[in-house]
């Protein structure tokens, strides 16, 4: 709904990263292109399919590691093409900046009257320190990093957290000790605030 309303195409993981990063992804647009990633995917099938079974290998461990020691290498030797120019334009990552802090998944979460926030069927308790921001029902940031590190962040800021096993149960309001309920305050006959709405 809010890429819809800024008039923004929805973003993948991979998008979202390259945006931050500044880099412009090219998307093949035209059959052509589409077409080009077609066919390198068609060889893969056929001519891997074929390779694996002339060399016998029918194990996934055995594929892997012939499709990165040999089959690659092979590959990119028959049909690689030399660049036009051979000037490096690689940049050189921002100072201050973690790459795994942006290849990673990232999504909004609202943090709950609780202080919880829920992400992927897990409860994350928000440490009590973090009172002075006052979060609740505010969006923070939850990240995943490759190597399943959980990152919760508010305006840049790290915040502390638990994981709990499940939600916590919302308290009931209680109710009166004596199980009655108090009637209201009813002025006497004689009372000063009558004399005013006497006839």
């Amino acid at each position: 709904m809010d890429e819809a309303l800024r008039d923004v195409g929805p973003l993948t993981q991979f998008g979202r990263a390259m945006q931050e990063l500044e880099v412009e992804l090219i998307l093949a647009h035209s059959p052509q292109a589409k077409g080009r990633v077609e066919r390198r995917h068609g060889v893969f099938q056929d001519r891997f399919v074929k390779a694996l079974r002339l060399r016998k290998i029918d194990s996934l461990e055995g594929a892997n590691q012939y499709l990165e020691c040999e089959f690659l290498d092979e590959l990119n030797e028959k049909f690689h093409v030399m660049a036009r120019s051979q000037a490096d334009l690689h940049r050189s990552v921002p100072r201050g900046l973690k790459l795994e802090h942006v290849l990673c998944y990232q999504e909004q979460r609202v943090v709950q009257n609780d202080w919880t926030v829920s992400w992927c069927n897990r409860i994350f308790q928000i440490h009590e320190r973090h009172h002075r921001l006052t979060l609740a029902r505010t969006k923070i940031l939850v990240s995943e990093l490759l190597d399943g590190q959980i990152r919760l962040t508010h305006q840049g800021r790290n915040l502390l957290w638990s994981e709990l096993p499940a939600r916590p149960l919302a308290s009931k309001p209680k109710a009166p000790q004596s199980g009655k309920i108090p009637t209201p305050y009813k002025p006497a006959a004689t009372h000063p605030w009558r004399g005013k709405f006497q006839r």
